[in-house]
């Protein structure tokens, strides 16, 4: 700021709950900003919404709406995996069919040491699985169908008795 005095002036006040003793080293930013110990989150969506629009934001969401669901039926298609329950949002869970639990923690430890993709586990009815969460607008069909393959192609090397791990009989 230029002149912290007109900021200062806005949002400066001493309730009696606060006591704070000037100290010409520190600067107080509880008088430079709306809110005391929290950030002023509401600003920032207001602010995008202004720079960007409603429409770029519902659209942003469609994507990642239709994304997943593309994820799903993706899933659905591929017969080592198995869609764990339905995608009304972003949260896709599915299995490696016989897959264990620590199948799954391997199968997951993969993607992430090569790169492929950041899943986290998911445990539905007592059966482990993976998640994905499509929250990047910037995420493409590809990178779901990149996504879906690699797992697949995991789950293949599972039922050859690869790595990852099989449900005890």
């Amino acid at each position: 700021m230029r002149d912290r005095t007109n900021q200062t002036r806005a949002f400066g006040f001493s309730p009696s709950i606060v006591t704070v003793q000037d100290d010409p080293l520190i600067v107080n930013f509880m008088d430079y900003g709306s809110q005391l110990s929290r950030g002023f989150k509401a600003f920032k969506i207001w602010s995008a919404l202004q720079t960007f629009g409603v429409e770029a934001f519902k659209s942003a969401i469609d994507h990642t709406l239709d994304l997943a669901q593309y994820m799903a039926e993706l899933v659905e298609a591929e017969p080592d995996l198995e869609l764990m329950a339905p995608v009304p949002l972003t949260a896709v869970c599915f299995r490696i069919k016989d897959a264990s639990q620590a199948g799954h923690a391997a199968a997951l430890a993969r993607l992430n040491e090569e790169g492929t993709a950041f899943l986290n586990s998911v445990r539905l009815d007592g059966r482990p699985g993976l998640r994905a969460c499509v929250s990047n607008f910037r995420t493409t069909r590809s990178d779901i169908d990149l996504i879906v393959a690699r797992v697949a192609e995991i789950a293949r090397g599972h039922q050859r008795g690869g790595r990852v791990h099989r449900v005890p009989s």
